[in-house]
């Protein structure tokens, strides 16, 4: 899997805040945001808010999507 496919793949997760736009969309992750080592994918996304309630979900929802 190469960046822009993961990029497709998370396209499709939505912060719980915000159901109207992923979380590509929103800029949460970025092809930037992306790290390819082997087998292994690494993502790191940016919150909405310091506090973000769902920050722990977007992370599972991030993982269970790939």
């Amino acid at each position: 899997m190469d960046k822009q496919q993961i990029l497709k793949v998370l396209s499709q997760v939505y912060d719980p805040d915000y159901v109207n736009r992923s979380i590509i969309d929103m800029g949460l992750v970025t092809e930037d945001d992306i790290v390819i080592n082997d087998s292994k994918i690494e993502v790191t996304y940016t919150l909405t808010a310091s506090i973000c309630p769902f920050s722990a979900a977007i992370g599972l929802m991030i993982k269970y999507a790939l």
